[in-house]
């Protein structure tokens, strides 16, 4: 999820973008972070999450201590996975740094000096499902 302030400085709608042309799982569900300490929630609608301070990466931390491209989320049939990509820093949850970990609500995610607090997606109500809804009722 991408939020941009206009010149005017109102917040736009979000702009979520697909990564991939593959057709989403059925099971499927959002991942929800939340950015410690501001409470900002992000919430990513794509199979496949690649966190790093590159440009290029879906998911950009602009800081030194995050390598280009750090680290990545997947999902699978058993939920979302965090693996490090050989990062200098590390990537950490709940603590311990980590090569590959499934994640869980209320992990908490490090990754440099940004601290992400995961929180599982509503199925039912999930933010990409209430954009589309509100486009569609014009």
């Amino acid at each position: 999820m991408l939020q941009k302030l206009n010149r005017g400085e109102e917040l736009n709608s979000p702009a979520i973008k697909f990564k991939t042309k593959d057709s989403v799982p059925k099971t499927f569900f959002s991942l929800v972070f939340e950015l410690e300490p501001s409470k900002i929630l992000l919430e990513f609608y794509s199979t496949r999450i690649v966190v790093g301070r590159s440009s290029g990466v879906d998911f950009c931390l602009p800081s030194l201590c995050v390598s280009r491209r750090h680290c990545i989320l997947d999902w699978s049939e058993d939920g979302w996975n965090l693996r490090d990509l050989d990062s200098k820093n590390g990537t950490f949850v709940n603590g311990f740094r980590i090569t590959s970990k499934k994640l869980r609500p209320f992990d908490e995610i490090q990754i440099g000096i940004f601290s992400l607090v995961v929180k599982k997606a509503d199925p039912d109500f999930q933010l990409h499902n209430a954009i589309q809804t509100y486009k569609r009722a014009g």
